[in-house]
């Protein structure tokens, strides 16, 4: 086995370590009853210090504890965790992993000494330092130094201290108590499994080679919340199932290992074996259940829109035809429905370990309704069975909709057979007359949820404080539903017999069931503000033809607050906000247009807008900023030097030939050059700073200029600048002669995969000349990545913008 002398150790510890100094507390003091009553007062002292604060003094009398050589072997890990626990408290982090060693090295052999180690450097320490010297130096250090992340380098010197103490609790196994024995296998175990979750459970095939310690990391990364790639799969595209080895020797994997450990942990103490049936119930459920399909969005959601569709076959999304010991889950080869074998039946484990509320919530994400509402019954959340059972309803999020034709509206469903439905006008120019009245009140404190117009609807739903806004009823009617069995959401859809523009409040009751809210604006006019050089551009319309309304009385009222602050006579005596408002209005032009200067609308203020005529148009922006760009077409009315030479490398003692063009990047313009008959300025300079060609170039019609420079014999090698004074230009390289290199190509296969299926690819290497090259080292990584490919019809400005460049939004339907 490998051993813990070879680690490099300079550690940093967190307030994890009150943990390891709680649970092995019970230990210690009853230990502690057996010994010398000399070592007992010590304790005794060193933990009043502790309590105390006083960590110094206590930090100095269980580091004497814990370096003790005649101390009882079964007290010195306690020593340990809480001398390290002080040097925490004192902020000597640094200091953590030299005080570590040397408890190690005056114990050796003693498996507490080693697993409490363990567990400092697992659950305790800082995992990040810097690198002084060539050393690490644990947590945060002043004066310089490579930062660096230990995680995992921590993980795996954790885990060897304890393989190395594994054989030796085993041998000394009749002298710990079964709660003592547990404790070391789930440490172990627990350090194992380490910070793999899901989405890294690959990790779980491979061995932790504990013999070299993994280099520290420049960077931070989080363990167990990588990319979500699924569970990991044999070669034949099978989930893999850690199977429990004869011995921890035999294991083959780290899952292996993590399996052993978990049943000698029960085996030790069976008291706690339905607390490891439940972990091990977790990880087969966090792996294997259907909610690794909520990478797939509405497949995991289970919403069936299309209201016809009942489905019963058994497909692989079919969620409520699965059995218990059946599943469909996200592998890393793809979705695949298969059956559990009866060790990773996970549902059969909390079954028997009664966990109804989780195997409520397993039903309920499975569709299997029934099942889940009897489970939430004998749960401890029994009134989650009406969430099932009961009937229920609510609206869809919807958006605006044009007046003239009822607007449609979703309404989701369960288990209801009927629903009354009405719809209430909406008094929104009260609404905007209030919010403006309570603005020149000019409150004390605002009140945002009073100012803000565009929360009306929250407002009206929710009943804060709404009501007064609501007008005459505008329509009744009901709807006939038809439920889908088993408990199944239905969407439906709900056309108010509302044409008329405005905002109505539409309340669903649901017969024998809730009540759900929605307010649905139906819009004749629609206002548009957009920002253009040194004004402010609204544009007034009709919302279903776009055609342009002209003199619209435009309201303008912003107002913004000022931070002021009282001094008096005994100094500072608080802060208070001075408002102020501006208010005024226009009238659109003929093209329904309107613009405004920054001296007309500042955009120091926060403004709505309400735009509104005779009759009875209305369309407002709720309080929203401006701002004024100083627009200008620098991008493509820039000067640009394009540069070439006559090729890329150089050996000393050659020409260089080079060319320059400069030009105003205008692509509209005519082929010619604003800079001909113009002179510039070249420079070139070597790898070292000097100048080694100052030359004055005439342009050309184009444009252009070019020159030559002879290198010298001893000319410097590396990278050379070349470039016109005051624009810009290139550079070019000078290299002695080398062996001609080589390219590497990657023959892959020319048709499209899929996942789980084997692919080939061949690697070739040879030199430019032909022949191929030999005997040499190959590193090669073969990686899986993401691809999103996206296609857009051609637009006339592709080649400018790219492709895609007018696509705004997604398609609506």
């Amino acid at each position: 086995m490998a051993s813990w002398k070879n680690a490099v150790m300079t550690s940093r510890t967190s307030v994890a370590a009150l943990a390891v100094l709680v649970i092995a507390g019970g230990s210690i003091l009853a230990a502690a009853l057996a010994g010398p009553r000399s070592s007992i007062k010590e304790r005794e002292k060193a933990q009043q210090d502790y309590n105390d604060g006083n960590y110094k003094d206590a930090y100095d009398k269980f580091r004497l504890l814990a370096l003790d050589k005649e101390a009882d072997p079964k007290l010195i890990g306690g020593d340990l965790a809480t001398a390290v626990n002080c040097l925490q408290n004192l902020n000597l982090h640094k200091d953590v992993d030299a005080f570590v060693k040397e408890v190690l090295e005056a114990h050796p052999g003693n498996w507490r000494v080693m697993q409490a180690a363990a567990r400092t450097y697992y659950y305790s320490v800082l995992h990040y330092g810097s690198i002084v010297g060539g050393d690490f130096e644990r947590g945060y250090h002043r004066g310089g130094g490579r930062w660096v992340y230990s995680m995992e380098r921590d993980r795996v010197l954790a885990l060897r201290l304890m393989d190395e103490a594994l054989p030796i609790f085993e041998k000394d196994r009749k002298d710990a108590p079964g709660e003592e024995a547990y404790q070391f296998y789930v440490d172990m175990a627990t350090i194992l499994l380490g910070y793999r979750g899901y989405s890294e459970s690959w990790r779980l095939l491979y061995l932790t080679d504990i013999k070299d310690l993994p280099d520290y990391e420049e960077y931070y990364h989080y363990y167990g919340s990588g990319d979500n790639r699924g569970a990991p799969v044999d070669e034949e595209g099978n989930p893999v199932f850690h199977k429990i080895p004869a011995d921890y020797a035999a294991a083959a994997t780290d899952g292996e290992r993590w399996r052993y450990l978990h049943g000698s942990a029960g085996q030790a103490y069976p008291q706690y074996s339905s607390t490891l049936r439940r972990q091990y119930a977790d990880f087969l459920r966090q792996q294997f259940d259907v909610q690794t399909l909520a990478y797939y969005g509405g497949y995991f959601a289970g919403r069936v829109d299309d209201e016809d569709k009942d489905k019963t076959e058994s497909g692989v999304w079919d969620f409520h035809t699965l059995a218990d010991n059946e599943t469909i889950a996200r592998l890393a080869s793809g979705v695949k429905r298969f059956k559990l074998p009866a060790d990773a039946d996970f549902i059969a484990i909390y079954k028997e370990l009664e966990a109804w509320d989780v195997l409520a919530t397993i039903w309920e994400n499975r569709h299997q309704y029934d099942k889940a509402a009897e489970a939430w019954k004998k749960s401890a959340y029994p009134e989650r069975v009406e969430q099932i059972l009961g009937n229920w309803g609510q609206f869809e999020n919807t958006g605006v909709h044009p007046a003239g034709k009822a607007p449609s509206v979703g309404y989701r469903f369960r288990n209801g057979s009927k629903v009354e439905f009405q719809a209430v006008e909406v008094d929104v120019k009260k609404l905007l007359d209030d919010v403006r009245d309570y603005i020149r009140s000019r409150p004390k404190e605002l009140d945002w949820d009073r100012a803000n117009v565009e929360n009306i609807g929250y407002r009206l739903v929710n009943g804060k404080g709404g009501k007064r806004y609501l007008g005459k009823k505008a329509a009744e009617w009901s709807m006939d539903l038809k439920p889908r069995p088993n408990h199944f959401d239905r969407l439906v859809t709900v056309e108010p017999p509302l044409t008329k523009a405005g905002a109505y409040l539409v309340t669903a009751t649901m017969k024998g069931g809730n009540t759900s809210r929605i307010i649905v604006w139906i819009d004749d006019t629609v206002l548009v503000k957009k920002s253009l050089a040194n004004k402010m551009y609204y544009y007034a319309a009709d919302a279903l033809t776009g055609a342009p309304l002209p003199d619209m009385k435009t309201e303008f009222f912003g107002y913004w607050q000022e931070y002021k602050e009282r001094w008096g006579a005994g100094g500072y005596l608080g802060y208070y906000y001075k408002w102020h408002i501006k208010e005024f209005s226009r009238k659109t032009d003929a093209d329904g247009q309107l613009f405004l200067a920054p001296s007309e609308q500042s955009s120091q203020y926060t403004w709505m807008v309400v735009s509104s005529n005779k009759d009875g148009r209305l369309a407002y922006l709720g309080y929203t900023g401006v701002w004024f760009g100083d627009y200008y077409d620098y991008e493509y009315n820039t000067t640009r030097v394009y540069t070439i030479t006559d090729r890329p490398v150089y050996r000393p003692g050659q020409t260089v030939k080079f060319k320059f063009w400069v030009r105003h990047a205008q692509y509209d313009q005519d082929d010619t050059s604003s800079f001909a008959g113009q002179s510039f300025n070249v420079l070139i300079h070597n790898p070292q700073g000097e100048k080694i060609l100052d030359k004055t170039l005439t342009a050309d019609k184009y444009g252009g200029f070019d020159g030559i420079l002879e290198l010298p014999r001893d000319a410097g090698l590396g990278v050379w600048s070349l470039y016109v004074s005051g624009y810009g230009g290139s550079s070019f390289r000078v290299e002695e002669y080398k062996k001609p290199e080589f390219e590497v190509n990657v023959e892959a296969p020319s048709d499209p995969v899929a996942l789980g299926e084997k692919i080939e690819a061949k690697v070739k290497a040879r030199y430019y000349f032909g022949a191929p090259v030999t005997q040499a080292k190959v590193k090669y990584k073969v990686e899986r990545t993401d691809y999103d490919a996206r296609w857009y019809p051609v637009g006339i400005w592709d080649w400018f913008y790219g492709l895609g460049y007018w696509w705004f939004a997604y398609d609506y339907d």
